[in-house]
């Protein structure tokens, strides 16, 4: 049982679990499931650092694996891999878009896989500096970027 699941049982031993809702604003069904530990159930990042703040506990090994339960295949390495640098660096989305001079929409989108940029293109070396990756690293994810997109040109080009 995780540290939130044991804070979650010792809250509904002297109070409503509608209390916590309200006072979370947290659905029921969620607050049950993660009481109960149903291990397939993901439950969303907003919802668990709303508890985890509520209760006042770190992110623990729970936390963690529950997100990876989103992750996308290795598509999405890449791009988790830019949201641990910035984390890492205390950087918030607006401050990486401010000083790359991009949107922090566009930050978003490219740490969800929603976007990917082009190989050459002057936010991946901006981010590529910001984040201090070595020379030797900034190669291999550019090598990575450009075979991504050489293989979204091929699912294009094929009818």
């Amino acid at each position: 049982m995780s540290l939130l699941q044991e804070k979650i049982v010792e809250f509904m031993s002297n109070n409503t679990i509608n209390k916590l809702r309200l006072e979370t604003w947290i659905w029921c069904k969620a607050i049950y499931s993660l009481k109960n530990w149903y291990k397939n159930k993901k439950y969303t990042k907003q919802t668990l650092d709303t508890l985890y703040d509520y209760f006042d506990i770190k992110q623990d090994e729970f936390y963690n694996e529950n997100l990876k339960k989103w992750l996308k295949s290795d598509e999405s390495i890449l791009w988790n891999l830019f949201k641990k640098k910035r984390e890492s660096k205390w950087l918030s989305k607006k401050e990486v878009a401010k000083i790359i001079k991009w949107t922090e929409r566009e930050i978003t989108r490219i740490e969800s896989w929603d976007v990917a940029p082009k190989f050459n293109s002057y936010y991946l070396r901006e981010l590529l500096k910001l984040y201090d990756f070595s020379e030797s690293e900034s190669n291999q994810i550019r090598w990575y970027v450009a075979s991504l997109h050489d293989i979204i040109e091929l699912n294009r080009n094929i009818k």
